[in-house]
């Protein structure tokens, strides 16, 4: 994915994070969950899997700026931790991936889509942070996000009703 793994994500969060300079700086910890792998690599094998999560990569990739941190933390779950400037929000911030995910996904010539759940914690820089905290407060919003999405992966509407009947 040519992104962070989950120990530098976190070396690299904490060491912004922590650093005097940056005390009071409003920031964000996205918190990707891709959506439907299993059934990817279930029907199309692990090559299309392994595909789908180097797209998320990018997506996040192409939706935040080369200084934003980006991490792949486990098998299907993505961070991204980002200084905030004046006017950006998280609203703006799930637009913008969004946005890029529907690029992404008209560009594919995959027969499925490549979905992302999101959660976003916004928070000030501090010393005391604890990062831990922050992961799992962007994880519990993600969480909300994703029981109330669609279940379709398919980009044929007739493939999804026979996931549904499923």
């Amino acid at each position: 994915t040519k992104i962070y793994n989950r120990r530098g994500f976190f070396e690299a969060t904490q060491s912004i994070i922590k650093d005097e300079s940056n005390h009071g700086k409003d920031a964000i910890i996205v918190f990707a969950d891709m959506d439907n792998l299993k059934i990817i690599n279930d029907v199309y094998g692990h090559e299309d899997g392994d595909f789908s999560l180097i797209q998320i990569a990018n997506i996040l990739k192409d939706s935040f700026r080369s200084t934003d941190i980006i991490g792949r933390i486990g098998g299907d779950e993505f961070c991204v931790f980002a200084l905030l400037n004046c006017k950006e929000n998280t609203e703006n911030i799930k637009l913008r991936i969004k946005k890029m995910q529907s690029i992404a996904n008209d560009n594919s010539n995959k027969p499925y889509y490549i979905n992302m759940s999101l959660g976003i914690h916004a928070f000030k820089c501090d010393p005391h942070v604890n990062l831990s905290v922050i992961l799992d407060k962007a994880d519990s919003l993600l969480y909300t996000e994703k029981k109330n999405k669609r279940k379709y992966i398919y980009k044929d509407s007739l493939d999804n009703k026979i996931l549904d009947a499923q």
